[in-house]
C-alpha cells in the first residue's frame, strides 16, 4: 500500500490511534525523506511517541504495556480509552510508560517518586507538559484515602496548568508502589536537538526539515536562507 493512502486510512479511522517513532541519532540520519514523512505520520494519528536513539524497543514494550495495564486492569477507580484520548488532545507528543518507587512506607511519597521514574525514563521524550493521566497501583496498604493523598503530591508536582486524570488499583502482589503515565507535551527535546545540531540549509537545495524549497530571503544587510514551506532556517524546530 502506498505510504499516503496508508497515512489516509489512518487518518479516518475510529478509535485511538498512536504512532511510536524512532528519533535518529545523528543530525545527519534527519534527511529530507524521514523529516517529511515524521510530520505526516504525526497529523494523520491522535498522539506520537517519539524514542530516543538507544531505547527504541524498550520505549515501544513500555508504551504497549502501560496502556494496556491501564484500561484492562480493575481498579479501585478505573480509567478508559476516553480518559487516554482526553489527554492525549492536549499536546503533538506523548510519552506512555510506568515508573516505580523505592519503598518509603508512605504510599503517597512512593506514588510521586513513581510518577517521576516514570516521566524520567530516558525513552519519555517530552518537555512542558499540558495534561498527565496517572493510574497509581500499589498493594493491600493503597486505600482510596491514600490514594487521594498521593494524587495530591502528583499533583503538586506536576506545572500549575497541567491537567490530571487519575486512577487507583490494588494488587496484591505488589511491594512497591508504581505509576502507569500517559502524558502530552508541546515538545519532544530529544528529536528537537537533531533537529537544532542539523546543518542551516542553502539557497537551492531541499530542506532537512521536510524537504521543501530553500530560498534566501535580505533584511538590511542580512541575509538569511529558510525554506518556503515550513519556516525552518537552522533554528530548534519541533515537527
Amino acid at each position: 500500500m502506498p505510504p499516503a493512502e496508508w497515512l489516509e486510512r489512518l487518518s479516518t479511522r475510529e478509535g485511538l490511534t498512536i504512532a511510536a517513532v524512532g528519533a535518529p541519532a545523528t543530525a545527519e540520519q534527519l534527511d529530507p525523506t524521514t523529516a517529511r514523512e515524521i510530520a505526516r505520520l504525526r497529523s494523520a494519528v491522535d498522539a506520537t511517541v517519539v524514542i530516543p536513539p538507544g531505547h527504541h524497543r524498550t520505549g515501544v514494550r513500555s508504551a504497549v504495556t502501560t496502556l494496556h495495564e491501564i484500561v484492562a486492569r480493575p481498579g479501585v477507580i478505573n480509567l478508559d480509552p476516553a480518559d487516554i484520548r482526553t489527554v492525549l488532545d492536549g499536546g503533538e507528543a506523548a510519552a506512555i510508560t510506568t515508573g516505580s518507587a523505592v519503598a518509603t512506607g508512605d504510599v503517597a511519597v512512593d506514588a510521586v517518586g513513581a510518577v517521576e521514574a516514570a516521566l524520567s525514563a530516558p525513552y519519555a521524550d517530552v518537555d512542558g507538559l499540558s495534561a498527565v493521566l496517572v493510574n497509581v497501583v500499589g498493594g493491600e496498604d493503597l486505600t482510596l484515602e491514600s490514594a487521594v493523598d498521593a494524587v495530591d503530591g502528583i499533583r503538586a508536582a506536576l506545572p500549575d496548568d497541567a491537567m490530571l486524570i487519575w486512577g487507583a488499583a490494588v494488587e496484591e502482589s505488589v511491594s512497591t508502589v508504581h505509576a502507569q503515565v500517559v502524558a502530552s507535551s508541546a515538545g519532544t527535546p530529544a528529536f528537537d536537538r537533531v533537529v537544532r545540531e542539523a546543518r542551516e540549509p542553502s539557497a537551492g537545495e531541499n530542506c532537512p526539515r521536510c524537504g521543501g524549497h530553500v530560498a534566501v530571503y535580505s533584511l538590511g544587510e542580512r541575509e538569511t536562507a529558510a525554506c518556503d514551506d515550513c519556516g525552518y532556517a537552522g533554528t530548534s524546530t519541533t515537527l
